[in-house]
């Protein structure tokens, strides 16, 4: 559990501290500071999907489809921005989106 909560806490975390750096980065509303902005809030709402119903007693099929869902986009969008910008943000993103998956793989049931 204490490795989920990293994992789930990492991604907001890392959400709203690219949300912090895209708005000194730009420093006024531009088309580009609105998609990258919009990377921010996926990882904070991931974050918080996983949290939530990590806390949740909901179990159902289509719950654990909506978490599962979200964490591969995670993993591909991750893994693709490894490959395209080679930058540490990236794979940190990528170990905790894999972590999260694995993680809700071998949930209690």
């Amino acid at each position: 559990m204490k490795i989920f909560n990293i994992a789930a806490y990492g991604l907001i975390i890392i959400g709203i501290v690219h949300f912090i750096f895209g708005v000194s980065m730009f420093g006024a509303i531009s088309l580009d500071f609105l998609w990258f902005i919009s990377a921010s809030m996926g990882l904070i709402y991931s974050g918080v999907l996983n949290i939530i119903f990590c806390r949740s007693e909901d179990r159902t099929k289509g719950s654990i489809i909506l978490v599962q869902g979200c964490n591969l986009m995670n993993i591909l969008f991750s893994g693709l921005a490894i490959y395209l910008i080679r930058e540490i943000q990236a794979l940190i993103i990528f170990i905790f989106s894999v972590t999260l998956f694995v993680m809700w793989l071998f949930r209690d049931k």
